[in-house]
């Protein structure tokens, strides 16, 4: 049986207010944001080739800008910011979802450990790997997600990465 591997990339965002420089605390709900509505969100479409992901992302991206920019907000890619009453972090989440002809979706233990393995021997190395107390990944309808890379990641070293690990 064969299957079709393809990924995402989504980043989080914190949302600012240029004039006073404060870090929003709620994000308007026109915007698409994460499940807690602290942090908006740069989705790409999935994609099986790295290079057309990263280039739906960066579209995506940019477009997110143009709308917070229409609501005088900005957006600011940064891994943390303290609150008054809390510490927030954000983080870059790589998807990965594998269907078969009928739409099958399966992963087994052993595929998810060695991907998480490869993720992190090329970004731990380096110190990229967020260490806050979120799960490592969490299970969608189309797969799962890695969730502990940081928002400030570059995507493209994101793509290179699983252009060279999964000939993408």
């Amino acid at each position: 049986m064969t299957s079709r591997l393809k990924f995402g990339f989504e980043c989080e965002h914190f949302v600012e207010n240029p004039l006073t420089e404060e870090i929003l605390y709620t994000v308007p709900s026109s915007l698409p944001m994460d499940g807690n509505g602290h942090l908006v969100e740069t989705r790409s479409l999935p994609y099986n080739a790295s290079s057309a992901v990263l280039e739906s992302f960066l579209e995506r991206r940019e477009l997110l800008a143009a709308q917070l920019s229409n609501l005088n907000l900005r957006m600011v890619t940064k891994d943390s910011h303290t609150y008054p009453n809390k510490t927030e972090t954000a983080g870059f989440h790589l998807h990965f979802s594998k269907q078969d002809k009928d739409n099958s979706v399966w992963w087994s233990p052993d595929e998810l450990q060695a991907i998480i393995s490869k993720i992190k021997a090329e970004f731990g190395a380096v110190g990229k790997i967020r260490t806050v107390p979120f799960e490592e990944t969490r299970q969608k309808p189309y797969g799962w997600e890695y969730r502990r890379l940081p928002a400030t990641i570059d995507p493209a070293n994101v793509a290179k990465w699983l252009m060279k690990e999964f000939k993408q």
